[in-house]
């Protein structure tokens, strides 16, 4: 199954582009290159809207009808946590896209409280965190991740981007990159899925297959009955391909990418091993999966229509088995206010091959 996920979308519908909201208060740390500046992001975490609801709830001179309508809203934005979780999304944004990357025990980017957020660094760091809530104040519309998912024999990468994961395609070089890739011998794609998201708001694609397996017993005695009654503990072991991205707009009008991806296999069927458990060493089975992982992540930027190539080995053949990669090609597209509908409605192209352990073997 295919789960396209843009988790924790950020509130404001309407980003206001007020400079003044930027200006951060600083306070110098003493003895040190690194600074102290608090930001206020409650435009684009939802924050405003709580102060302004729970400011409107106590006043006198509106509506009794309008006062209880923004106490229900209020209520609902505090008990979902909302805001809460978007301030956390932003604080990890900026965590994987600050430049110079945060280094040291000094160089922090901390939630101090609901839509506010302390940037701890120097002043390099200060300085992009300011440009990047600039940008993002000032961001239009979605971001749209497109990947096609390939498996190619080992190696076979090699000849397409000069042996190089991590190569960056300019638009002109995409479709020649996918002809090539799809026309190799005992290639297959596994997955060609898109996810809309917002800015700098982190998504989740996954190809996964779900299987129950017993993990344990849970002993239940019965002094009454002089009995030892052994529940099984049933768990679900997940495998399959799960990549994490999040884009923010860039200085040179493209967009920064952050990526993770991660393939996971585990053996077939699932070991059993028999224990005994309990005073009377009831004879029991357990399963213990043995899974392992491949991961791949990266930070880039990407021009208008430019795609990058990731792979990583596929961390699941059996003995005797030849060697394969799994090869990512991913594109992030900036979709305008009038075309997010369009986007939203457009079909994702169907996965060639539903399961990740059977494309090409």
């Amino acid at each position: 199954m295919i789960h396209a996920i843009a988790a924790l979308p950020l509130l404001a519908a309407a980003i206001p582009q007020d400079s003044d909201a930027l200006a951060p208060s600083v306070r110098a740390a003493a003895d040190t290159e690194v600074r102290i500046a608090t930001y206020d992001v409650g435009d684009l975490t939802g924050a405003t809207e709580l102060r302004e609801l729970r400011d409107s709830v106590v006043r006198d001179d509106i509506p009794a009808t309008v006062r209880r309508a923004a106490l229900d809203r209020y209520v609902e934005l505090l008990d979902t946590g909302a805001v809460e979780a978007v301030t956390d999304e932003l604080v990890e944004t900026i965590r994987a896209f600050v430049e110079p990357k945060l280094a040291g025990d000094l160089e922090r980017v901390i939630a101090t409280a609901p839509g506010e957020i302390t940037v701890s660094g120097r002043e390099q760091q200060q300085a992009w965190v300011e440009a990047f809530l600039r940008q993002t104040r000032a961001f239009d519309g979605m971001i749209e991740f497109r990947m096609r998912i390939y498996e190619v024999p080992d190696g076979a990468l090699a000849a397409l981007v000069d042996g190089r994961s991590g190569t960056v395609l300019a638009a002109d070089a995409v479709a020649l990159f996918q002809e090539r890739i799809e026309s190799l011998e005992g290639a297959s794609t596994l997955m060609v899925p898109r996810v809309l998201t917002r800015c700098a708001t982190l998504a989740n694609i996954q190809l996964v297959e779900q299987t129950a397996y017993i993990k344990d017993f849970e002993i239940t005695v019965l002094p009454d009955l002089h009995q030892e009654i052994a529940d099984p503990i049933i768990d679900v072991l997940q495998t399959g391909i799960d990549v994490d991205v999040r884009g923010i707009p860039s200085a040179g009008g493209g967009l920064d990418v952050h990526a993770e991806f991660r393939y996971s296999t585990a053996d077939k069927p699932i070991r059993a091993e028999k224990v005994r458990i309990g005073a009377a060493g009831h004879e029991v089975t357990v399963q213990l999966p043995e899974v392992r992982m491949a991961r791949a992540s990266a930070r880039f930027e990407l021009a208008p229509g430019a795609a990058v190539v990731m792979a990583t080995v596929d961390p699941g053949r059996e003995e005797g088995e030849a060697p394969r990669d799994l090869v990512f090609l991913m594109q992030a597209l900036r979709v305008g206010p009038e075309d997010v509908g369009d986007a939203m409605d457009a079909p994702i192209d169907p996965a060639p091959d539903a399961d990740p352990r059977k494309g090409g073997r």
